[in-house]
């Protein structure tokens, strides 16, 4: 599982009812997530419905919130990986998918095994759409 947590700077919380902040960190977390759906690796579509929108992660005077993805690997879409030696059947799996033959299969794990995974952001680029967000939208316009 992977999660994204955002820090919100330069808004001075102590001036703003809880009510209307909450709505406004919502609105902000909820365009990172849609943007990370947007960019999500897409095979069968697994990773993108784990997908998890923006929840509160604990009350206090401001509201945490968090979006992420609930697949084991969603981390390794994300960062890449090292070289390792992934198992055969799933690759064999999606070779199948994409009209590849066995062979083709082995090839590629012989390359993650010599260069390991590319990454593939989704979810830190989204952070970028939740801080453009904050910058173009005004605490005092969330109704």
């Amino acid at each position: 599982m992977i999660e994204l947590e955002v820090e919100f700077e330069g808004i001075d919380f102590a001036e703003v009812e809880k009510e209307r902040l909450d709505r406004y960190l919502e609105r902000a977390s909820n365009e990172g997530f849609k943007y990370s759906q947007f960019l999500v690796a897409e095979d069968t579509g697994d990773l993108r419905r784990s997908g998890f929108p923006p929840r509160i992660i604990e009350e206090t005077m401001v509201d945490g919130w968090e979006y992420g993805y609930a697949k084991k690997y969603a981390e390794y879409i994300e960062f890449g990986t090292d070289p390792f030696i992934p198992p055969i059947q799933p690759l064999i799996d999606w070779a199948r998918r994409h009209g590849k033959d066995e062979g083709f299969a082995y090839a590629v794990r012989n390359k993650i095994m010599e260069e390991g995974i590319s990454e593939q952001p989704y979810l830190r680029p989204s952070v970028d759409k939740v801080r453009k967000y904050i910058r173009t939208h005004s605490v005092e316009d969330a109704q």
